[in-house]
């Protein structure tokens, strides 16, 4: 009987001894389980600051996208009119080289004139 009360008592003991390990390795793990909420909470915000932020940068690149497309659709509208004007000077000097001086007139004195004239029209 004594040897059922010693092993009863054993039995006892090594179950609170047991219980109390689980005890305190559940109040650690308690205490790293909150540190790592507290880090998880932090980081969430923080994803969430980030993907604000990543939000408002793709708002301006297309933005900026947009400006270039104006910008480069301007750029073409002035080539096309500067090519045109280019063709209707070159179209005049053409003129101007190709025309003959008048009879008994000076040559370079005509087309000294006749540059005069344009440049007159350019300027109106």
């Amino acid at each position: 009987m004594i040897e059922t009360l010693k092993a009863y008592s054993t039995a006892i003991f090594l179950v609170l001894a047991f219980a109390a390990g689980a005890g305190s390795a559940f109040s650690i793990q308690e205490h790293r389980i909150d540190k790592l909420n507290v880090t998880i909470g932090a980081d969430k915000n923080s994803i969430t600051s980030l993907t604000a932020g990543v939000k408002d940068q793709n708002t301006a690149i297309a933005g900026l996208k947009a400006d270039a497309a104006n910008r480069a659709e301007v750029a073409a509208k002035a080539i096309l009119a500067a090519q045109e004007d280019a063709k209707a000077t070159l179209g005049r000097a053409a003129k101007i080289l190709a025309s003959r001086a008048p009879k008994g007139k000076n040559a370079c004195l005509a087309a000294s004139a006749a540059l005069s004239d344009e440049l007159r029209q350019e300027r109106k």
